[in-house]
C-alpha cells in the first residue's frame, strides 16, 4: 500500500461509517495503518471507531500501539484516559 494515503483510507473510512458500512471502515481503518504503520492518527482514528463499536480492548491496544510510536503525543493519552 502507497503510504501517501493513509489520509485517504482514514476519510473513506469516515464515509463508509456515515453509510453504516462499519465492515467497510474497519477495513479503511486497517489498511490506513498498513499504509503508514508509524502514523499515530491512523491508531487514533480506528481506537475511535472501535470505542464507538464498544471494542473497547481492541481500542486500548490500539492507543498502547500509538504510545510506543509516539510518548510525546497528548492526544493519544487524551483519548485512552476517554476510553478507560
Amino acid at each position: 500500500l502507497n503510504p501517501k494515503l493513509q489520509q485517504a483510507y482514514i476519510n473513506r473510512a469516515g464515509i463508509k461509517i456515515t453509510m453504516s458500512d462499519m465492515k467497510g471502515a474497519r477495513s479503511d481503518f486497517d489498511k490506513a495503518i498498513a499504509a503508514a504503520p508509524k502514523y499515530v492518527e491512523s491508531y487514533h482514528a480506528r481506537a475511535n471507531f472501535l470505542a464507538a463499536q464498544k471494542q473497547f480492548d481492541a481500542a486500548l491496544n490500539d492507543l498502547i500501539t500509538a504510545i510506543n510510536i509516539d510518548d510525546k503525543n497528548g492526544e493519544t493519552f487524551y483519548l485512552r484516559g476517554n476510553i478507560k
